[in-house]
């Protein structure tokens, strides 16, 4: 034992440990344990550990008072601390028995310990006077730890389902009963979710081609062509939309106006009294109608664009050789895709001395796809063009990133619909099924040349001697 240090130096009988390190240096704990029985030891630490707890529970539970009586009608302020120091008192050296002077500096420890936590419970306390007393606030600092906990995110106000376009006017009475109930008929919030409800309609009359429109279509086009279209579209599409909501941002400020400021301020700089606000509840339905406004367009765009593709897939397959060529003709069924149409000559162009029966009909030809790749690549292509424009008009800002936008951050902005909705993956699959068609009519002209392998093979020179 080495009375300067406080240690004791124990060597390892072991012969095999030779080494620097074959001696260790205990600590205190041990040579308690060694020079006593080890179950006393144990028992008198169990008392001061219990009364180590049960200091504190007694100092939080003042605490509690405390601040119950300072929350009341009548506070009162504790200036004589006495009953800390005889709590206090519980877990001090003198009251556990006969500790041995080396266990002295642990239980000063465990003192510090409690005397720390009771002054982060006054710190709490502190915090939670000094700000608003809500019970959501009281909740938030409840929750305070470290690393900052994630926003949660705010649930669509009982409205998960997709409903589609042509039934939106059930959904127009069915958002206007539940923020009447949930809003009690405040005849300001009725007003705004009016004025939303004409704006969104204006916006769906417009029919703007989202993705696709067969008009433009007046010649075959490779697909590189039809991106480019397609780009326009887009675009034309975000412009109409970006005038579209500060409209709605105008009509809703307008319409809760006529409240005054003192129930719904638009200057709020609190994120936490925002959230209270029934400012946010009624931006809440706001944003809701502008949500599924839009997913009614985007869902009658994607049908159209599959539609568009699939109108375009070979129905049969015919070679004609009636000039002495053989080429591939792809005939459809559908009207809109690549198909011979047939007119008669009117009976002015006819020619003298010929009867009906010479006259050539003209061929006309639907405009179509010209593309020289495989129709494995023509899809992967169809598919970049399908999601980059899902991408581009779904980028919905919110009218609370409008009012307040120092508040509301970018990653929290509303998404008009999820990339695996059913109805997304539907449109995609559609697109990628109808070109994947031709491989099999393709397949089909190829098989129509082995009758002329033989041809092909025989030696000329032969054949002519």
């Amino acid at each position: 034992f080495d009375e300067t240090t406080g240690k004791a130096n124990i060597s390892w009988k072991d012969s095999a440990r030779t080494s620097s390190d074959d001696k260790q240096a205990l600590s205190p704990m041990f040579l308690c344990i060694h020079g006593e029985n080890p179950s006393l030891f144990a028992d008198r630490l169990k008392a001061a550990v219990t009364r180590r707890r049960y200091a504190e529970s007694q100092i939080r539970l003042r605490m509690l008072i405390e601040e119950d009586s300072l929350a009341g009608t009548s506070p009162q302020v504790y200036h004589d601390l006495s009953w800390m120091q005889r709590i206090l008192s519980f877990s001090l050296p003198s009251s556990v028995g006969d500790f041995s002077y080396e266990l002295a500096d642990w239980v000063d420890a465990m003192v510090v310990e409690v005397q720390k936590n009771y002054s982060n419970e006054m710190k709490r306390m502190m915090l939670t006077r000094s700000m608003a007393t809500t019970a959501a606030t009281a909740d938030l600092l409840r929750d305070i730890a470290w690393p900052p906990k994630r926003r949660k995110e705010v649930p669509w106000v009982g409205y998960s389902p997709f409903v589609p376009w042509r039934e939106y006017r059930s959904v127009k009475h069915q958002v206007l009963t539940f923020s009447g109930v949930s809003l009690r008929s405040r005849a300001e919030v009725v007003s705004a979710l009016h004025s939303t409800i004409l704006l969104c309609d204006d916006l769906a009359s417009i029919r703007s081609p989202l993705l696709v429109d067969e008009g433009a279509l007046t010649r075959s086009l490779t697909l590189e062509q039809f991106n480019s279209i397609h780009d326009l579209h887009i675009a034309q599409m975000a412009y109409v939309r970006d005038l579209w909501l500060p409209a709605v941002k105008v009509a809703v400020v307008k319409d809760l106006m006529s409240a005054g400021m003192t129930r719904y301020d638009f200057n709020e700089s609190n994120f936490i009294r925002y959230l209270q606000s029934p400012l946010r509840r009624v931006l809440l339905l706001v944003q809701f109608l502008l949500s599924e406004a839009l997913k009614g367009i985007y869902v009658e765009a994607v049908e159209k664009f599959a539609a568009f593709f699939e109108a375009r897939t070979p129905g049969e397959y015919a070679v004609d050789d009636s000039v002495g060529e053989c080429g591939a003709l792809f005939v459809t069924e559908v009207v809109v895709s690549q198909r011979e149409v047939v007119k008669e000559a009117p009976p002015a162009a006819e020619e003298e001395g010929k009867s009906a029966e010479d006259r050539k009909p003209e061929i006309e030809y639907v405009p179509c796809f010209a593309f020289a790749r495989s129709p494995a690549e023509f899809a992967e292509a169809a598919e970049e063009i399908y999601n980059k424009s899902i991408v581009a008009v779904d980028n919905l800002s919110s009218v609370e990133r409008l009012l307040f936008p120092n508040m509301v951050r970018d990653d929290e902005l509303s998404k008009g619909f999820r990339d695996h909705d059913q109805w997304l993956e539907e449109g995609r699959s559609r697109v990628r099924a109808s070109i994947l068609a031709h491989e099999k009519w393709l397949d089909e002209y190829l098989r129509s040349f082995t009758d002329l392998e033989d041809v092909l093979a025989i030696d000329v020179e032969a054949e002519l001697e």
